[in-house]
């Protein structure tokens, strides 16, 4: 995904898309742990994302990227 904050003027800005990077990968690696689902919404829809979709695209070494590597697990999104 490419960063969206990369031409921003405030340099507090441009790296906050690398802290939003490591939020994600937390919020999803705490949900694996806890068995617990990972809520996000999309496209203002809310989804539950069930640890062991989470856990089967870590597994598959797609879980790199925190951000959109929950789409792996859900048909029809790329």
């Amino acid at each position: 995904m490419k960063n969206p904050f990369e031409s921003a003027r405030n340099p507090d800005l441009r790296g906050s898309w690398d802290a939003l990077l490591r939020a994600a990968k937390a919020a999803r690696r705490t949900a694996i742990l806890t068995n617990t689902d990972l809520i996000v919404s999309e496209d203002g829809r809310t989804r539950r994302i069930k640890p062991a979709d989470l856990q089967e695209v870590a597994s598959a070494g797609q879980g790199s990227n925190p951000v959109t590597a929950h789409d792996a697990c859900t048909p029809g999104l790329a």
